[in-house]
């Protein structure tokens, strides 16, 4: 995300060139941010159930008695949640800091 938004700089100048005001590039910023987390963590959530139904599955023989449901590390997902939460915060919050310059120095910057 912060990589994405950092290209972006030049088309953040322009439309700050443009007439675009703060909270208009912020609200860009913190939607697609928002999109990409919400998105990642459903598309993870969905993709790492499937996966693990399905090596269940696959291993049920190996194992003597086979397991009767999923174990699932909630303290671990929680921090790795908590931890993709908060490197999505800093990186938008630095990109809305960076879009919000005057045009000139961003352009002059790039």
């Amino acid at each position: 995300l912060w990589l994405g938004l950092n290209e972006r700089r030049r088309a953040f100048a322009i439309a700050r060139a443009l007439g675009a005001n703060r909270r208009q590039l912020a609200g860009f910023v913190w939607s697609e941010s928002a999109f990409v987390s919400i998105g990642g963590l459903a598309l993870g959530s969905i993709s790492g159930w499937a996966i693990t139904r399905m090596i269940v599955k696959v291993l049920t023989g190996v194992f003597d008695p086979p397991p009767t449901t999923l174990a699932i590390p909630w303290s671990y997902l929680g921090f790795v949640v908590a931890a993709a939460m908060t490197a999505t915060f800093l990186a938008a919050s630095r990109a809305t800091s960076t879009a919000s310059q005057p045009a000139i120095e961003l352009l002059r910057d790039l």
